[in-house]
Order: structure tokens, then sequence, then C-alpha cells
């Protein structure tokens, strides 16, 4: 599918990005499809569980029968991907082309537009309802979105 997307992420990426970051980023590279004039990734709930446990390696939780703490572990880890997403949109190796939508046919997937051979032609700003970046680049949200554009579930 995408082995010459890859091959673009690591010529271009491998030093910019962090471990985790990078490994995302590799992921979604190769998912997209290599004939694509401008390579995209989809991204929903069942997709952020899906590069939590393929791409950084982290095990999503089981649902164990108490509504309030199965929320609570699977919220944790949409951080973690969400924490780890953040670099990349700070970087420019993706922007958000089309926003998570819920409505009468349900949820519609994230779209992002993957720059893999560099930087986005333009800086990332973020929304003026989040706060400033710090040096963690990890914050709260004050909408329950994530800035990739999935809606982290309450």
């Amino acid at each position: 599918m995408g082995s010459g997307n890859v091959t673009r992420v690591y010529m271009a990426w491998r030093r910019p990005l962090k471990d985790k970051p990078f490994c995302l980023l590799v992921y979604m590279a190769n998912t997209a499809k290599d004939a694509d004039a401008e390579p995209w990734f989809s991204l929903g709930e069942s997709t952020a569980a899906t590069l939590a446990e393929m791409a950084l390696g982290l095990n999503f939780p089981e649902l164990t029968g108490d509504p309030t703490k199965d929320r609570l572990n699977r919220d944790a880890v949409l951080r973690k991907v969400r924490r780890h997403l953040t670099p990349l949109f700070v970087a420019g190796a993706i922007r958000t082309s089309r926003r998570a939508v819920t409505g009468r046919h349900g949820v519609t997937a994230a779209t992002y537009r993957l720059y893999l051979d560099g930087p986005a032609p333009t800086p990332y700003v973020p929304p003026d309802w989040l706060p400033e970046l710090g040096a963690c680049c990890c914050y709260p949200t004050p909408r329950r979105w994530s800035p990739g554009g999935f809606r982290v579930p309450r």
C-alpha cells in the first residue's frame, strides 16, 4: 500500500521528529496509497484505538463492566494518542483537511493531509480557543476535541 510513502517519511522526517510521533507518521504513511498525489489518512475513534495499538504499542483497555472505569481508561489512551499527534501538527507533517462531524448518518472521521517530503507550506496555527502550546505539547481541549479533529468521548 504505502511502502513508497514510508520511504519518503524516513528521508524527510527521521531527524526532526521524536520516536512516538515518528512511529505515528510512519503508520499513517503506510496505510495511505502510494498512487495518491496528496496522501491522506482518515482518523476516527476506532482508528485512534488502532493507532494506539499498532503504531504506539499501547494496549487498548478491554471493557470491565464498570462504565466509569472503562471511560477513564479509554480517555487515557486517547489522550496519549492526541499527545503524540500534536508534534506532527506543529512540525508540519500533517494538516486537518476535514474535521470529524457527527450527524444523522453517524460520525464522519477526520481526514488528514500528510506532508511526507517536508513541512507543510503554511505554519501550524492552533485554533483561538486552544491555550498556548507548552513545552510538553499536551493541553486540555475545552470542547473535548483533539487538535487532530477526532472527538474524545466523555
